[in-house]
């Protein structure tokens, strides 16, 4: 029997080879080693900074390193420059948008763990108000229902 059409392929990001190297992997703790951020803006990113959906338009601007080498993310780090909501408020909902503490989301070379985003879909899913809160916050309307 005949296959449908093949799926495109994923969206490839051309990424320097030592941050590539230091990526842990998907789902296990995050090393901030910053290529979830240099090969995309999340949705937060776009919608402050622009860059096509689809995409996700890397590397972010709000993307931010540390002297030792470690990423961080200026608008979590300082989102009083980008929101006009309480800082602290602002900054939990972005952390929760972002599953902070959660583990390495950024999936490379076809890598994928599927115990980990079952995880991510029944957190987000038992949350979903609050995912729908922190969008609210982050102006992500246009993404709502979560």
């Amino acid at each position: 029997m005949a296959q449908g059409p093949l799926t495109p392929p994923a969206r490839i990001a051309m990424v320097p080879r030592e941050m590539a190297d230091k990526k842990p992997p998907h789902g296990s703790p995050c090393n901030s080693c910053g290529l979830c951020c240099f090969s995309s803006k999340c949705d937060v990113g776009r919608t402050l900074f622009g860059g096509p959906s689809r995409d996700g338009g890397g590397p972010c601007p709000a993307l931010r390193f540390e002297t030792d080498g470690k990423s961080y993310c200026d608008v979590m780090q300082n989102p009083q420059l980008y929101n006009e909501n309480d800082p602290d408020e602002a900054r939990a909902a972005m952390m929760l948008l972002m599953y902070a503490g959660w583990g390495c989301t950024m999936r490379i070379n076809g890598e994928f763990n599927g115990s980990f985003d079952h995880k991510l879909y029944r957190f987000t899913e038992d949350r979903r108000d609050a995912f729908n809160h922190a969008s609210a916050i982050w102006k992500l309307n246009h993404l709502l229902p979560f």
